[in-house]
């Protein structure tokens, strides 16, 4: 074998090992992917409970807050891209709002990975295991919620 061909060969070989290890690091394009569609889960909760919180919180001292039966469709929970936020970014999934009385709900999304949660955010929807889950809210309460629990 002449040195060229070595020199080749050992190039190749690095290249092959250099994206091994990355891969191996980082993760895959498609593990990347399903991380930020599951961060974009996230986000889309917070924003919803945000406009949940805003529209039914505020509804004065006299009042006390009705959360209504179901998710209104005019919410306006809108992205920053101007895209639903009420909406599942993968599939076009309604995400699940159940009321649980006047003032507690949960916010239930499908996740495709655990979420072990980010240190310090102020978004509190990254701590939930994979598959459907859901996040117990008050609607007068602000902060963080509890971690998801699995949606059965």
């Amino acid at each position: 074998m002449t040195a060229e061909k070595i020199g080749a060969v050992t190039a190749c070989a690095l290249v092959a090992a250099g994206l091994v290890a990355g891969f191996s690091l980082v993760g895959s394009p498609q593990h990347a992917r399903t991380q930020a569609f599951d961060r974009r889960r996230s986000d889309d909760l917070d924003v919803v409970a945000e406009r949940l919180r805003t529209r039914y919180a505020t509804a004065g001292p006299a009042r006390s807050p009705r959360l209504p039966p179901m998710l209104p469709h005019d919410l306006r929970a809108m992205r920053a891209d101007g895209s639903d936020a009420t909406r599942d970014p993968e599939t076009g999934a309604v995400y699940r709002y159940v009321r649980d009385d006047a003032r507690r709900y949960r916010l239930c999304a499908t996740f495709a990975l655990a979420g072990e949660g980010r240190i310090n955010t102020a978004i509190g929807f990254e701590r939930h295991p994979a598959g459907p889950s859901c996040f117990r809210l008050d609607v007068l309460e602000t902060g963080r919620p509890g971690d998801a629990v699995p949606d059965r």
